[in-house]
């Protein structure tokens, strides 16, 4: 599964039934002090995934940075291939349970993102958001 394009750092942790991937010439790139629970996934092929040090990703998250491709309604969804991007996640973040991490995103160092978010768009640093589209609740201090 692209296990050739897979850089994992020291002290990594991966939960029961997670499952990594970058295949297709996609590169993961995950730091140090890094843990992963329980039915989540990190799928890069094709793009780009980007991890820093001491991050903690929760329970039944989907990270991909590639997404499907609708923009002609005359072919089937299934048909049109994919859009690729870069998803990149700063050091010392913290994505609670049941988040969706959209391609061409940037979660800020220090961030928090809240429990069943979808990020859609770029997170300043020591941001807290939440909800879907993920918006700021509040600035850590």
């Amino acid at each position: 599964l692209g296990f050739e394009n897979i850089e994992l750092g020291n002290n990594v942790y991966f939960g029961k039934n997670s499952y990594i991937y970058a295949n297709n010439n996609g590169e993961l790139i995950i730091g140090d002090n890094f843990g992963m629970n329980s039915n989540s996934q990190l799928g890069a092929s094709f793009g780009k995934i980007f991890i820093g040090d001491n991050c903690q990703i929760a329970a039944n998250c989907v990270i991909r940075s590639a997404d499907h491709n609708f923009d002609n309604c005359d072919i089937p969804i299934r048909v049109q291939g994919h859009k690729y991007g870069e998803i990149i996640i700063e050091d010392d973040v913290w994505i609670a349970s049941n988040c969706v991490i959209t391609p061409n995103t940037k979660i800020g160092k220090s961030s928090i993102v809240g429990a069943g978010s979808v990020v859609t768009k770029n997170i300043e640093p020591y941001s807290i958001v939440g909800g879907v589209p993920a918006k700021l609740i509040k600035k850590r201090e």
